[in-house]
């Protein structure tokens, strides 16, 4: 069964939040477009989301991101969408201080 969504955040991290809630409710994201997101239902808090801007982004970087387990789902226009089993723990696609500073 799929959900279709249709929702518009001019803030990463909140829209980032809002996929990982409903994931723990079982939905998971399938697609994203502006504003509009396609969810299939699962397992409850079986996936971690996480998006990215991916402008620059090398072939290794996302052989590296494939290496860790992370899975890709979907991409928006420059935007990146990806998920890792929970059972595996939580991740980031950022881990230090300097790489979020120059995210931002």
């Amino acid at each position: 069964m799929n959900k279709r969504v249709y929702r518009f955040f001019i803030d990463y991290e909140k829209e980032e939040q809002w996929i990982n809630d409903m994931a723990a409710q079982g939905w998971h994201l399938k697609k994203a477009l502006i504003g509009y997101f396609i969810f299939e239902q699962g397992q409850p808090g079986e996936y971690i989301y996480r998006n990215e801007l991916i402008l620059g982004k090398s072939k290794d970087y996302f052989e590296f991101l494939t290496s860790m387990h992370i899975e890709y789902v979907t991409k928006n226009g420059a935007w990146a969408y990806y998920r890792k089993k929970a059972v595996e723990g939580s991740f980031e696609l950022l881990s230090d201080n300097h790489s979020k500073l120059n995210y931002i």
